[in-house]
């Protein structure tokens, strides 16, 4: 059996992994298992995501399981570690090591997070097929894409690699489009012609989706230890966002076909720096790219790749290209998350991350290892709550410098909340933050955002991680904050009285 470990490549259409994993298991007469792992990391008191984010993941979780089931296959789903559980299943058995079909959610738990029992998880006997008997399984490989990433993610996939390693599986990490990893170390210059790559990547013919007969038989597939329904009922996840878009692979074709027609098209150059313009004529695709519901390629080929509005279709395959230039770069230098490009801002608002890459830089309880440092619990002691939409804290705040933030935080507590409301005064930066409180979705352009983080980092010099890191649905740091953050340094210092003069008064109406 080959297993494919699906993350944020929430698609059977143009999927690296799952191609390759149709061809090793054409070459070695097996099948393909697909497998989805919900990781306790982005859920709960210290979660990497709030809700409405949560939520857009799991309908496009159940739109990919759909779409292997419409095949005569099963996606598995499971709930842990990801590193303990694919190594469970290299090790050929399909349960979580500790249990036989009982729930297995607490086994594999390792945030300290008890908030619920494994009845919870209200597992279904229709998800769980296998799952009554430890069965051996013969266990040829492993694929997975390998997305640019840091911080926790690049903990993740190097536990992941030591935990694979002392298994006979093969493992295959396949890059994403016109990406190239790990090319200091190959001793390459990942630039160099990085932009006819990445041409030849859009311009390409899409990979082929896998047949139904390399997918393993839905009757013999995978048990699942979770549904999507008890994991949701586990970490109490409900957004109270009004207008997030819908998961799924439907709603991501629904919006990619209107927005590709040229009379809509026609209208995009118009929207692109526009605030008032931004929320009707942009694309809105950015969550669906960002958990992969759609791969780049497929929106070039489908908004880009044909005749009418040639200047608009111009303008958006420009946003491609940046979408790859951006990628590209984290995969370059993961420290960009942790660490300013430019020396002179290297000490400036900077977190407790230690020279050496890690979360903690020596502030953290020292028995937290490299990737389990999410034990460290109480040590931020400004009681956290869950990440969510009005902008409460999140797992990212045990990378801070607690005592010089604490301080910060109390001096500007305030300003703050009224930040995070929408609420400082200055029309244009409460219109953006209100813009994602609602949607999750930057309807308001690139400079918008960067004025809304530049705001906050003048102002207090606190990490935009107290509250906007959060909110948008499609966060991917550093791409999509990086650009307008730049953007905004160079900007003038606004008052309120300079920004009501703006002429984008039916931006600020609006929000």
């Amino acid at each position: 059996m080959i297993y494919c470990w699906h993350r944020t490549d929430l698609r059977v259409t143009d999927n690296p992994a799952l191609h390759r994993a149709a061809a090793l298991a054409r070459a070695t007469g097996t099948v393909v298992q697909p497998v989805f792992i919900f990781d306790p990391q982005f859920y709960g008191d210290r979660s990497l995501a709030y809700d409405g984010r949560v939520e857009l993941c799991h309908e496009s979780v159940a739109s990919l399981r759909e779409a292997y089931r419409e095949r005569g296959s099963d996606l598995a789903l499971l709930h842990g570690d990801p590193a303990t559980r694919l190594a469970t299943l290299a090790n050929g058995t399909d349960s979580d090591g500790n249990s036989s079909g009982d729930g297995g959610v607490g086994g594999d738990d390792d945030d300290g997070d008890d908030a619920a029992d494994d009845s919870d998880d209200n597992n279904s006997s229709s998800d769980n097929n296998n799952s009554d008997d430890d069965c051996e399984t013969d266990v040829e490989g492993l694929c997975y894409t390998r997305h640019p990433t840091a911080r926790y993610g690049l903990r993740r996939d190097e536990r992941v690699e030591r935990a694979l390693a002392a298994s006979s599986v093969g493992v295959e990490a396949l890059p994403e489009g016109a990406i190239t990893v790990d090319a200091r170390e190959r001793g390459i210059d990942a630039r160099t012609g990085w932009a006819e790559r990445c041409e030849a990547y859009l311009t390409d013919d899409p990979l082929s989706d896998p047949d139904s007969g390399v997918l393993v038989p839905g009757s013999q597939a995978l048990g699942s230890d979770v549904t999507i329904e008890g994991i949701e009922a586990r970490y109490n996840v409900a957004s109270a966002k009004g207008d997030v878009p819908r998961g799924g692979r439907r709603a991501a074709r629904r919006r990619l076909d209107r927005f590709a027609r040229t009379a809509v098209m026609e209208e995009y150059p118009g929207g692109i720096s526009a605030p008032a313009e931004a929320e009707r004529r942009t694309s809105r695709l950015s969550p669906y790219l960002r958990f992969g519901v759609l791969s780049v390629r497929e929106a070039y080929r489908t908004a880009v790749d044909r005749v009418g509005a040639e200047r608009a279709r111009e303008f958006f395959e420009s946003r491609l290209f940046w979408n790859r230039h951006f990628r590209q770069k984290l995969a370059d230098n993961p420290r960009l998350t942790v660490e300013a490009v430019n020396p002179v801002f290297r000490d400036l608002w900077a977190d407790s991350t230690g020279d050496d890459g890690s979360e903690d830089g020596g502030k953290l309880n020292s028995s937290s290892e490299a990737g389990n440092d999410e034990n460290a619990s109480s040590e931020a002691g400004d009681g956290r709550a869950k990440g969510n939409e009005n902008g409460s804290w999140s797992g990212d705040d045990r990378n801070w410098d607690r005592d010089r933030d604490r301080g910060r935080w109390e001096r500007n507590r305030d300003y703050i909340e009224a930040w995070k409301r929408g609420e400082t005064g200055f029309p244009m930066i409460d219109a953006s933050m209100r813009a994602l409180v609602e949607s999750g979705v930057a309807q308001l352009p690139n400079p918008c955002n960067g004025r809304l983080l530049f705001r906050l980092r003048s102002e207090t010099a606190l990490d935009d991680r107290r509250g906007f890191h959060v909110l948008p649905l499609d966060r991917r740091r550093p791409g999509d904050q990086l650009r307008p953050v730049a953007d905004a340094m160079r900007t003038r210092r606004l008052s309120p009285e300079s920004d009501l003069r703006s002429p984008q008064r039916r931006a600020r109406t609006r929000f």
